[in-house]
């Protein structure tokens, strides 16, 4: 699913994905519902762009908001131990990386800096123009 399901009155998406939760949970089967954040790692080219923009100094980033952010194996390896026979079933996943509260979008873009020894500052547009 998505974290989008947790706020379906925000976008179509968010509920398209709660009402296919509810379809789930209501189906009378067993179920393992996997909420991820933000999926960063080997060919992600969405990440990767953040990467060069805070490689200029600046990075684009919505006004407001924070962000969670998981690691594409870590991920993987929490899907394949749920899809498992004596995995628990009725379980709702909202896994991360396991910073509290998740992530500013000034500390995300420090973050981003930071990895590559550079300095940058966050810069709030308006979504359209991200």
């Amino acid at each position: 699913s998505s974290l989008a399901a947790r706020e379906p009155d925000l976008s179509l998406y968010g509920t398209s994905k709660a009402r296919s939760e509810e379809l789930v949970t209501r189906s009378g089967l067993d179920w393992v519902i996997v909420r991820p954040p933000a999926v960063y790692g080997p060919e992600d080219r969405e990440t990767l762009e953040l990467f060069k923009a805070a490689r200029t100094g600046l990075v684009p980033l919505p006004p407001a908001g924070r962000l969670s952010l998981i690691h594409a194996d870590d991920l993987g390896r929490l899907l394949l131990a749920a899809a498992k026979p004596s995995a628990p079933a009725r379980l709702l996943l909202e896994p991360d990386d396991g910073h509290s509260g998740g992530y500013s979008h000034k500390e995300f873009a420090r973050m981003l800096a930071d990895a590559q020894d550079r300095r940058a500052i966050s810069l709030s547009l308006p979504a359209a123009l991200i």
